[in-house]
C-alpha cells in the first residue's frame, strides 16, 4: 500500500515529536542530528524504530546510521513505500 507523500510526513513529524519531546511550531523539515542537540544514539534508536513500526518497513544498518535527518527520512521511507 502506497502512502501519499503528505501522510509520511505527518506520521514521520508525530513520531518525531513523541520521540523527543518537541512542540509542534519547533518542527521544521530541516531538522537533524547535526543541528538538533536532542537527537542524541538513544533518540535516535528510539526514532527509528519508531518508524520502522509505523510504517511497517526495517532500515538496513547503513540507512540506519545514514538517515540522521527528516528529509533524509522522508525521502527513504517514500521509496520504500514505493516498492509495497
Amino acid at each position: 500500500m502506497k502512502l501519499e507523500n503528505n501522510k509520511v510526513q505527518n506520521k514521520i513529524k508525530k513520531n518525531f515529536l513523541s520521540i523527543f519531546k518537541l512542540k509542534k511550531n519547533k518542527y521544521n523539515f530541516k531538522i537533524s542530528r547535526n543541528n538538533f542537540d536532542d537527537w542524541d544514539s538513544i533518540n535516535h534508536l528510539n526514532f527509528m524504530m519508531s518508524l520502522e513500526r509505523e510504517f511497517n518497513i526495517n532500515f538496513s544498518y547503513k540507512e540506519f546510521l545514514n538517515l540522521n535527518s527528516i528529509e533524509k527520512l522522508i525521502k527513504n521511507i517514500e521509496k520504500k513505500n514505493k516498492k509495497k
